[in-house]
């Protein structure tokens, strides 16, 4: 998954989560990493890359699900953690990666190719 939205909206969690409310962006960052709990007819194990915004998902205190550091749990379950460029040209390209590069949405452009926040 790859989304210039904050990674927990209802677009780029499609693709592996399942919420009745769209809201519940903590629930969905934990959907990625722990499967969908409630759910048999889906397996877990997760996106191989998860790049996007939406740290206030992550960090502990911040919005994260019961206060977890969710860059720690990722970390735990073989995931690489970028948070910048820098990052991502040392990734090790044989393991899963999670990329949380801003609080919120990422620059996006318009129509008329002016960016905005």
């Amino acid at each position: 998954m790859v989304s210039t939205a904050y990674i927990a909206d209802a677009t780029p969690a499609a693709l592996v989560a399942h919420t009745r409310q769209r809201g519940l962006s903590a629930d969905i960052v934990d959907m990625y990493l722990n499967g969908l709990k409630n759910y048999s007819w889906t397996p877990g194990g997760g996106a191989d890359v998860i790049f996007g915004g939406g740290a206030e998902q992550f960090i502990p205190g911040s919005g994260s699900l019961g206060g977890k550091d969710y860059y720690k749990e990722f970390q735990n379950a073989g995931y690489n953690v970028v948070y910048d460029n820098a990052g991502l040209s040392k990734l090790d390209t044989k393991k899963k990666a999670l990329g949380i590069f801003s609080k919120s949405n990422m620059v996006s452009g318009n129509a008329y190719g002016h960016y905005w926040r």
